[in-house]
């Protein structure tokens, strides 16, 4: 009796201990990356925004590349704070011992997206 009270104590805690994430990392990403695209042109090379944390303080810079071998420059998002958002929560889908990253760049182009954290 006792080891079975133990075996639901510890299942309960377990499962108490795992935060469900509320929206899927392909959403999150879709969402954010949808937001930036609103504030490039309808063709472009490559795009990202390069979000970096220390402490309570946030930077983002948003980036692009229009043309293949072009320069980079500088573009501004639908809304600024929307991508950071979802990057944010993109924690919930990372290990625990991941969420603790100083950069994390969102690249895209028409056809694909990725993530790269630098802790």
């Amino acid at each position: 009796m006792l080891k079975r009270l133990m075996d639901i104590i510890n299942r309960t805690a377990d499962a108490a201990g795992k935060e469900k994430a509320s929206h899927s990392k392909q959403e999150l990403i879709s969402w954010a990356t949808g937001c930036m695209w609103e504030g490039l042109p309808d063709v472009f090379h490559k795009a990202w925004v390069e979000v970096s944390r220390d402490g309570n303080t946030v930077e983002a810079h948003y980036r692009c590349i229009i043309e293949e071998w072009s320069e980079v420059e500088q573009f501004q998002a639908a809304d600024d704070l929307y991508p950071i958002q979802c990057i944010e929560h993109l924690d919930d889908h990372l290990p625990k011992d991941k969420r603790n990253w100083k950069k994390c760049v969102l690249t895209f182009n028409p056809e694909t997206a990725s993530l790269n954290y630098e802790y």
